[in-house]
C-alpha cells in the first residue's frame, strides 16, 4: 500500500486578527489558503492546518498555548512541512 503524504502549516494568529478575521497565508510554489480566525482565538493562539496529498480540503485544529510554546505570540507566523500519513 502506497503512503499519502499531507501538507501540515502551523500558523500563529498576528496582532489584530480577532475571531471571524480572514488571514491571507502566502505559500510557496502554490495558492494563497485563506483561514477564518475561529471563535475563542485570537492574537498569539496557534492553528495548525493539515492537508491530505490529492485534496482541496484543509483540516483545522487549535492548539493550546501549553501544547506550542515554542511560537511566538504576535507575528503571523506560517512553516510548513509535508507529512507521511
Amino acid at each position: 500500500m502506497a503512503k499519502m503524504t499531507a501538507t501540515q502549516l502551523t500558523i500563529t494568529i498576528p496582532d489584530g486578527a480577532h475571531p471571524g478575521s480572514v488571514l491571507n497565508i502566502p505559500l510557496r510554489g502554490r495558492e494563497a489558503v485563506q483561514v477564518r480566525v475561529p471563535l475563542g482565538c485570537g492574537p498569539g493562539s496557534t492553528l495548525v492546518l493539515t492537508q491530505q496529498e490529492g485534496s482541496d480540503d484543509w483540516i483545522e485544529e487549535v492548539v493550546a498555548p501549553e501544547e506550542h510554546s515554542a511560537m511566538s505570540a504576535g507575528g503571523l507566523s506560517a512553516s510548513g512541512r509535508r507529512l507521511p500519513s
